[in-house]
């Protein structure tokens, strides 16, 4: 993402203050910070200095009504699958290193680190190498192929040698929640807030 690209996105859609939120948008900011859930090891720090919120909350706010069900789904997919915190985030650093989404791979890393994810399988999964495990494998290389095409067929069969209907229905939801939050975040020019990862 240019610097120029970030700069005039910023311009143009500023981060939501609490002083210039709406009603819509203070209730969520607070449902946001409320969620005890996003507490677990890596979390990121959501409230920047200024009191708006980091990466996609931020943008969440922007339009409450899509904003409040996109920060429900995340925070199922964060506490109520059937899928590990592990392989959760596993599929997550898959997901954003085929998107290059400097953001999430920002966030993640640090949580699948703190979820006992050895640096040498982060790598591989941030360069597109093969894991020694059969699930993970299986695991990334259909988050990694199905955040670039709708259907990759192929993975999605073998996905389907590792796990039962209804993680497949999870991982599913997991790609197309993560790939979403790739779009916005590019297209309103977010970054990572730091140099952390």
């Amino acid at each position: 993402m240019s610097a120029d690209f970030s700069q005039r996105f910023s311009e143009l859609f500023p981060r939501v203050l609490p002083s210039t939120a709406d009603r819509e948008a203070r209730t969520l900011r607070e449902t946001i910070l409320a969620d005890s859930r996003r507490r677990v090891a890596g979390q990121f720090a959501i409230e920047a200095d200024d009191g708006s919120l980091e990466g996609p909350f931020g943008l969440f706010l922007f339009a409450p009504s899509v904003g409040g069900p996109l920060q429900e789904l995340g925070a199922s997919l964060r506490t109520a699958t059937c899928l590990s915190l592990r392989q959760r985030e596993l599929g997550v650093i898959a997901i954003a290193a085929a998107l290059d989404s400097e953001f999430e791979l920002w966030a993640h890393l640090p949580i699948a680190r703190g979820a006992g994810v050895e640096e040498s399988v982060l790598q591989n999964v941030i360069h597109g190498r093969p894991l020694a495990d059969s699930l993970e494998q299986a695991l990334v290389e259909f988050c990694r192929a199905a955040a670039r095409e709708a259907a990759p067929t192929a993975q999605f069969e073998l996905l389907q040698e590792h796990f039962d209907r209804r993680a497949l229905m999870e991982i599913i939801a997991l790609v197309t929640y993560y790939r979403g939050l790739a779009t916005m975040l590019a297209l309103f020019g977010v970054g990572a807030p730091d140099d952390r990862s």
